[in-house]
């Protein structure tokens, strides 16, 4: 499969974890000014049934994300996506295909701890932002002809954060994503560097999970059409920006 060539995206380079909470508080400020009512909804009416399609790119290369996601009864929810994402390792280029499904769950933080007395005072919590986790398993796969993967890439993968702003404008989700990446090892193969038949990689899990941290900000257009902007930050990959549009059912 030849590299997957797609729009590009400006990657800004992002020096520290403080850059993602910058924007939250300018995300935030912006907020305050907008219209909460325009779309007819109550402010916490957040959608958990959507198709979301997104251009995404790292500081290289660009790909592309499909993301679904269906309400389950309750606070619940389960979501879907497949990421076609860019690799580059010694002047050559390949597609890292990541499939996901998690279960989610999502409540307020007035639901969740309610009133927390201490002695005769009573301190309200007030619904301020929701929390959500979301529990499962990712694969991946590097598409390309002479790779060698060792091990199991079917890997444990646990997202959680909070989710501020109000459905009638803007949505923040502010997270954690933790599993381990595929890497790539060069096993230096005397047979496949001189016959030049195939190249001497293979691919592998590393040893320690990678902790990523992530902003995701969404505009909601209609009550159907939104705008979807998310930066991750990690410490092992390279970050990577996404910009995408999601319909809701």
């Amino acid at each position: 499969m030849e590299k997957f060539q797609i729009m590009y995206i400006f990657m800004p380079k992002i020096k520290s974890s403080k850059f993602l909470f910058f924007i939250a508080i300018l995300f935030f400020q912006l907020n305050l000014y907008s219209n909460e009512n325009r779309l007819d909804r109550e402010p916490k009416d957040y959608k958990f049934t959507f198709i979301n399609f997104s251009f995404l790119n790292s500081s290289d290369d660009s790909g592309l994300a499909l993301k679904g996601s269906l309400n389950l009864p309750g606070s619940f929810y389960i979501s879907a996506e497949r990421m076609i994402d860019g690799v580059d390792y010694k002047s050559e280029s390949y597609d890292k295909v990541t499939d996901s499904l998690r279960l989610g769950v999502e409540v307020s933080i007035s639901d969740l701890v309610g009133s927390v007395a201490a002695e005769s005072l009573t301190f309200v919590i007030r619904d301020w932002f929701n929390v959500f986790v979301e529990a499962g398993i990712k694969s991946s796969e590097l598409d390309a002809k002479g790779f060698d993967f060792s091990g199991d890439d079917k890997i444990a993968n646990l997202i959680g954060g909070i989710r501020i702003g109000n459905s009638n404008s803007f949505e923040a989700r502010i997270y954690f994503d933790v599993s381990k990446e595929t890497t790539i090892i060069d096993d230096g193969d005397p047979v496949c560097q001189g016959l030049d038949i195939c190249p001497p990689y293979r691919a592998e899990l590393a040893d320690e999970s990678d902790t990523k941290i992530g902003l995701g900000i969404l505009y909601n257009l209609s009550k159907r059409n939104a705008l979807t902007f998310n930066i991750t930050q990690s410490s092992e990959v390279d970050s990577i920006v996404r910009l995408g549009f999601q319909y809701n059912f």
